[in-house]
């Protein structure tokens, strides 16, 4: 929900600043009426059902330096957000060249008072396979249209308490070319606080020649800060990010280190590399998550993990995953898998528990699972096995568990309320409600229930729900 909160915001300055351009292009108005006749007009073109878009007034519309005044987004509950004025410098010669040349955007102060009501999902069509890439193709945006924003800045961007739970003031300053001043494409944001410490900074390049990417993304704040509540991380801890990465696309590195705390953090680092059909990643990356997971995973997951791993991304559009492998000291999970060119999808995992001290916080006498799933990506087909033996942990003793489940999709899975077909069996001494509660699932009759639907009986019929789709 939180992440929408931004994606809100980077759509409504966004959608500002594309009405700012065509206002210039196309409208001009010299009259105090005129002005608000094409606020009027433009707010309304730009207004959505779950979206009102209010303009106050629209000075210079063809000028080099127009300007929005008295801005809001509204949804059914009112006004959400507020923005005093946003002035843009620009010319409109390099449009004859389909370039969108802006030398700079100025917004005074943006007042986000609360989260948007989320726009009701709409379904959408599974996507068609990409076209295939030929070795050596520019990895730089190909766009129609060329576009440069030499510099933005946000003066005040004001997020009220209801927010992300208190509030707090932030500075944000930018860049982007995508193709205006060269074939490759480059962009740079900054985000300050000024009311507390923390920042966050991120540059990307892309170059065609020869296809070389830079990246470098760091972020630092004090605990009780924006990124940890953002992320809503237990206890909200100090937040320590760095991500680089450098080179060739036929000779790509990447590092990350990341903290939250003492608890919380990861760090480790991926190459990519040419190979005769495409390119191979390859990553290797240590990690503590346990306090992200429910109490019953936390104790599995005590002293972290360590995942490694490769995979082929071909021209053809296919990957391969050549192995993966996440373990500690608790269990060994290792999977592989191919995603073909048309979306059919063939993986297999398998689990496994590791001998472990008397100590340990999660110990198993018998700790087995297997995963096999086919179909497509859109409508996968899954058949899952899990053993459990003797485990003990702080959430306690679990005796036996057994079970069986083979799930079947009804239709595609990018369905707003997508529907699987799950027949499973369990056994286990104990009884069939409390096994299942601790799959995350619950024992039923045969019918449809929610997402899933048991079709066939079985000693103890087992029906989940399946994920909505985001």
């Amino acid at each position: 929900m939180r992440g929408r909160v931004w994606r809100y915001i980077g759509a409504g300055l966004g959608l500002v600043l594309l009405i700012c351009v065509l206002a210039a292009i196309g409208l001009n108005a010299k009259t105090q009426s005129g002005k608000s006749m094409l606020a009027d007009f433009v707010s309304r073109a730009a207004s959505t059902e779950n979206m009102k878009l209010d303009i106050g007034a629209i000075e210079g519309p063809l000028s080099a330096h127009p300007m929005l005044r008295d801005i809001s987004l509204a949804d059914k509950d009112g006004v959400w957000l507020k923005i005093d004025h946003v002035e843009m410098d620009w010319s409109r010669l390099p449009l004859a060249s389909l370039r969108v040349d802006i030398d700079s955007v100025a917004i005074g102060r943006v007042d986000v008072l609360r989260r948007p009501i989320p726009a009701p999902a709409a379904a959408t069509k599974p996507a068609a396979p990409a076209p295939a890439r030929k070795a050596g193709d520019d990895m730089a945006p190909d766009l129609p249209v060329r576009f440069r924003l030499g510099a933005f800045q946000l003066d005040t961007l004001a997020l009220a308490a209801p927010v992300l739970g208190e509030p707090a003031t932030l500075t944000l300053t930018g860049s982007a070319d995508a193709g205006a001043s060269s074939n490759g494409a480059k962009a740079s944001l900054s985000a300050r606080r000024t009311d507390a410490p923390g920042a966050v900074n991120l540059e990307v390049a892309i170059s065609p020649s020869p296809n070389r990417v830079s990246l470098a993304l760091s972020a630092h704040e004090p605990a009780g800060g924006l990124i940890a509540r953002l992320a809503q991380l237990p206890d909200l801890p100090p937040i320590d990010i760095s991500l680089k990465g450098e080179g060739p696309l036929d000779n790509f590195v990447a590092k990350l280190v990341a903290q939250a705390g003492e608890e919380l953090g990861a760090q480790g680092g991926a190459t990519i590399t040419r190979v005769a059909a495409g390119r191979r990643v390859e990553f290797d990356l240590t990690s503590r998550f346990a306090p992200l997971l429910p109490k019953a995973l936390a104790d599995v997951f005590a002293d972290g993990a360590k995942l490694r791993g490769a995979a082929v991304l071909a021209d053809d559009g296919s990957a391969t995953l050549d192995n993966l492998a996440l373990e500690n000291s608790a269990l060994r999970l290792g999977a592989s898998g191919r995603l073909a060119a048309d979306q059919k999808i063939e993986a297999h995992a398998a689990l496994h528990g590791l001998p472990t001290s008397e100590t340990a916080p999660f110990r198993a006498k018998t700790l087995e699972g297997e995963l096999t799933v086919t179909g497509s990506a859109a409508q996968p087909d899954a058949k899952l096995r899990l053993l459990v033996e003797d485990a003990l942990s702080s959430a306690g003793r679990f005796g036996h568990f057994d079970a069986e489940v083979t799930a079947v999709a009804d239709g595609p899975l990018t369905e707003p309320r997508p529907r699987q077909t799950a027949t499973g069996r369990s056994r286990s001494p104990r009884s069939p409600r409390r096994n299942c509660a601790t799959m995350g699932c619950r024992p039923s009759t045969p019918r449809r229930t929610g997402g899933w639907r048991a079709i066939e009986p079985a000693s103890t019929p087992i029906s989940c729900w399946a994920p909505r789709a985001a």
